[in-house]
């Protein structure tokens, strides 16, 4: 799992009195063996509010890149982190306030280019997904890891501690602290 975060800047010395300033912030990368798949936000500032808007991209070389559009029920939304389960693209993110009450969102795919709602948390802002077997374990705000199965459709809060990240291979989960601890 790569992380790339910040591809823009919001200074809280910056004056937005006028023009509308739009950042792209791409925070988490899959690979499925021939494709990488990356999502993100767009973050648009205007003189009185700001807005989120999800990205969604695909590049068969990381260079060249093609954006989808994420399913309309989630058009507001943050998306954080992506994983590939070998059949199945998974994306989490949350409503674009992050401080506010937050509605965690799972959206996924099988083919990264159509996407669908498939379930929401309230109360729970989503960090990481990764893929163990057909589930996914997902890492929440407030150190929540939820458990998700497709074919069940529901989502299973697992544990509860502060927590900083998730990875997942050969059927094994791993969640990382703040401080890298396991």
């Amino acid at each position: 799992m790569a992380y790339v975060d910040n591809v823009g800047t919001y200074g809280s010395n910056q004056s937005f009195s006028g023009a509308d300033h739009k950042y792209t912030y791409l925070r988490g990368i899959t690979y499925n063996g021939s494709d990488f798949i990356m999502v993100g936000y767009e973050f648009t500032v205007y003189p009185a509010n700001y807005n989120s808007f999800p990205v969604i991209m695909i590049s068969p070389d990381a260079i060249n890149w093609q954006e989808h559009t994420a399913p309309n029920e989630v058009t507001n939304y943050k998306l954080i982190d992506v994983d590939y389960n070998g059949s199945r693209y998974v994306a989490v993110g949350a409503s674009p306030h992050q401080y506010t009450v937050d509605e965690g969102i799972i959206i996924s795919s099988t083919d990264a280019i159509n996407w669908s709602l498939e379930t929401s948390v309230s109360d729970a802002f989503f960090y990481g997904v990764a893929s163990m077997g057909s589930r996914f374990i997902v890492v929440g705000q407030s150190g929540k890891i939820f458990s998700w199965e497709p074919s069940e459709g529901e989502v299973n809060l697992e544990y509860s501690t502060y927590l900083g990240g998730s990875e997942c291979d050969s059927g094994n989960a791993i969640a990382v602290d703040s401080t890298g601890a396991a």
